[in-house]
C-alpha cells in the first residue's frame, strides 16, 4: 500500500465515526486551531483511538494512546 492509498483508507475510517460536539473552551485562543468535535476511530486489530476535529477541518489523533494501541518501539540513539 503506498501512501496515497494509505492516506484515503485512513479517510474513509475518519468518515465513519461519529463526531460529537465540543464546547469550546474560554480560554482557547481564536488564532490558534482548536477542538470543535470529538470521536472514537476504530482501528481493526488494533482498538479505538480517540480523535479530534479541528476548527480547521484537520482530523487528530490522541498520539498517547494511538502509541500504546501499535506499540511503538522507536530505537534510541545507540540502537540506529
Amino acid at each position: 500500500m503506498d501512501k496515497q492509498d494509505f492516506h484515503a483508507a485512513l479517510a474513509a475510517l475518519l468518515d465513519h465515526v461519529r463526531w460529537i460536539p465540543m464546547p469550546r473552551a474560554d480560554d482557547a485562543e481564536p488564532r490558534r486551531p482548536y477542538a470543535t468535535h470529538e470521536g472514537l476511530l476504530d482501528l481493526p486489530g488494533l482498538g479505538q483511538v480517540p480523535v479530534y476535529q479541528l476548527n480547521t477541518g484537520e482530523r487528530v489523533f490522541d498520539s498517547e494512546t494511538l502509541e500504546q494501541l501499535v506499540e511503538l518501539d522507536v530505537p534510541g540513539e545507540d540502537e540506529r
